[in-house]
């Protein structure tokens, strides 16, 4: 009798200590999204979402709002910039990391 308590008393120990180190920690923090980064990227510029795209804009020369860069993240095209008048349309395949952002956009955005 004895040897089959010790046996259950080891499992259930085992059971707690697996369950203990399995459970995730209480302060997870969730993933920012594609705007907040950016907004943290670039705190200068405010950064609208409309349509599934995100915009940075800003006040131009006469005080005016403009749109000076749209990020669309699209799963069917390879990664494009091209500028349209005085804004810069960027395209990715995936969302973009914070550091390729800053290269891609920090020179048309100092233009502006």
């Amino acid at each position: 009798m004895d040897k089959y308590l010790i046996v259950a008393l080891v499992v259930l120990f085992c059971i707690i200590l697996v369950v203990y180190t399995q459970k995730g920690s209480t302060t997870v923090q969730r993933a920012k999204s594609l705007k907040e980064r950016v907004q943290s990227a670039f705190p200068t510029f405010q950064v609208i979402e409309k349509f599934n795209t995100i915009i940075i804009s800003g006040k131009n020369q006469r005080n005016e709002q403009e749109e000076f860069v749209t990020i669309r993240i699209d799963e069917n095209q390879q990664k494009n910039m091209r500028l349209y008048g005085r804004m810069l349309i960027a395209t990715y395949p995936k969302e973009p990391s914070d550091r390729e952002m800053k290269q891609d956009f920090l020179l048309h955005l100092q233009q502006n």
